[in-house]
């Protein structure tokens, strides 16, 4: 088991909601949903970037860890934001 997997287990044990904060970001922000994941839904991603103003929502084909599944598209789309964030 990775390090911190209890830590995040917990988190979504004790339901830690941080709804009411999301209103309040005035970073740019990217989404990226993972249509395949089902830990973490597409539905959950779209809730997360209705809640934050301005949000830019993307989608990757992979399940939970883009970052391993397609890591090209996932480091593309990071590179294409925070260069897109500067302009």
């Amino acid at each position: 088991m990775p390090p911190g997997t209890l830590g995040h287990l917990d988190l979504l044990i004790d339901h830690v909601d941080v709804r009411a904060d999301l209103a309040a970001l005035t970073v740019p922000t990217l989404v990226i949903s993972t249509t395949l994941d089902q830990l973490v839904t597409p539905h959950h991603h779209w809730q997360l970037s209705n809640a934050i103003p301005g949000t830019r929502h993307t989608e990757i084909p992979t399940g939970h860890l883009p970052f391993i599944e397609r890591p090209e598209r996932w480091g593309a789309l990071i590179r294409d934001s925070l260069r897109d964030s500067r302009t």
